[in-house]
């Protein structure tokens, strides 16, 4: 019984943040910055595996593509090749399962997807009025990536150590010397 309720417990998990996301978190000016959609699923890939964020990737991706000023698909794709990304890098450079792993990983997604979203940005740009913007490649970007990497440096350790305390089946380590 337990296993059939526990996916209809996770859909609608990532259901409410993904409203949270989109009507909560992008009016209020800091929490705009923060990305609990990224985080979780950094989470959810260095526990279960990192084809679970691609999945939720393809499933969530076009529901915040709908609320974004980008053109529809460019969240998915970022996510989709952020995803595969951080699956490959995770499995090549780390060895645990630890909080600068996470922290890691999450930063560079974060880049990522900042990036990505910038070069749909330029391209979309191109396209629709025919003018190069190279504005979104200025410096006030350059500030902008920083604040919410340490805005989301704190939500990931804060989630971390909710996580830590909390969990019975995964218990990862601080520092695994």
């Amino acid at each position: 019984m337990l296993r059939k309720i526990k996916p209809l417990f996770i859909t609608f998990g990532f259901a409410v943040m993904v409203v949270m996301q989109i009507s909560l978190f992008s009016n209020i000016f800091w929490l705009s910055f923060v990305s609990p959609l990224i985080i979780t699923l950094v989470f959810v890939g260095v526990i279960h595996g990192f084809r679970y964020p691609i999945l939720f990737s393809l499933a969530i991706g076009p529901i915040v593509d709908l609320f974004s000023p980008i053109f529809f698909g460019a969240i998915t794709l970022s996510w989709l090749f952020v995803f595969w990304l951080l699956d490959k890098f995770f499995h090549k450079v780390f060895t645990n399962k630890s909080y600068y792993s996470i922290v890691t990983l999450v930063t560079f997604a974060l880049i990522l997807e900042f990036i990505l979203k910038k070069i749909f940005w330029f391209f979309e740009n191109i396209i629709r009025y025919q003018q190069f913007d190279f504005s979104i490649f200025s410096s006030a970007s350059l500030q902008h990536i920083v604040f919410i990497i340490i805005l989301n440096f704190i939500v990931t350790s804060l989630s971390f150590i909710v996580y830590y305390l909390f969990s019975n089946k995964f218990k990862s380590v601080l520092i695994n010397t």
